[in-house]
């Protein structure tokens, strides 16, 4: 983690874990292998805060505050996630380094003032599959993850990440928690 990542809504920054000894970082292996092979996380760290910033031009951008334990357990398995990824992208699709949203609608926009130029018609669709996940029905995730040859214990965290609990933290100001 950079220097300047927060901490996690339990007030515990990811890089307090550089201190801990090796036998103590073993028996955090070992829980999270645990937490693995179980399909979820224990309860006490079941809720995930969402903070509510304020934008510049008004509304809110929601900040989604894992525990910290939660966090660097998605950072030690992100390999296993680009490692699948690397053989599977295909030039059409957007996503990973180099080719987010902005990528796309400026490799878009080139395109379509190209196909003017030309004379030529053109048509493009863009989704934006970041907030597609959350709204995704499960069980059509692992279809696609067991068709595609995505590691199914990697998304069964995954999915159970998304089911932890939640509250919404605004200015100050907490709700309660909710089912996800």
């Amino acid at each position: 983690f950079h220097a300047a990542t927060g901490p996690g809504h339990d007030h515990i920054s990811p890089r307090c874990f550089l201190r801990l000894s090796d036998s103590v970082i073993a028996a955090l292996v070992k829980l999270f292998m645990a937490v693995e092979r179980r399909g979820s996380c224990a309860a006490v760290l079941d809720l995930v805060l969402i903070v509510l910033f304020p934008k510049r031009d008004g509304g809110f951008r929601p900040i989604r505050l894992f525990p910290t334990v939660i966090r660097i357990w998605m950072r030690e398995r992100v390999f296993i996630a680009k490692t699948w990824e690397a053989p599977t992208a295909t030039p059409a699709t957007f996503g990973g380094p180099g080719k987010g949203a902005q990528a796309a609608a400026f490799q878009t926009a080139m395109i379509a003032e190209t196909a003017n130029l030309d004379g030529d018609a053109f048509a493009a669709a863009l989704l934006d599959l970041v907030k597609a996940f959350e709204t995704a029905p499960h069980d059509v995730l692992v279809r696609a993850a067991h068709a595609k040859g995505y590691p199914l214990p990697l998304l069964r965290l995954c999915l159970a990440a998304y089911r932890l609990h939640r509250a919404i933290e605004v200015d100050g100001t907490y709700s309660r928690n909710c089912s996800a």
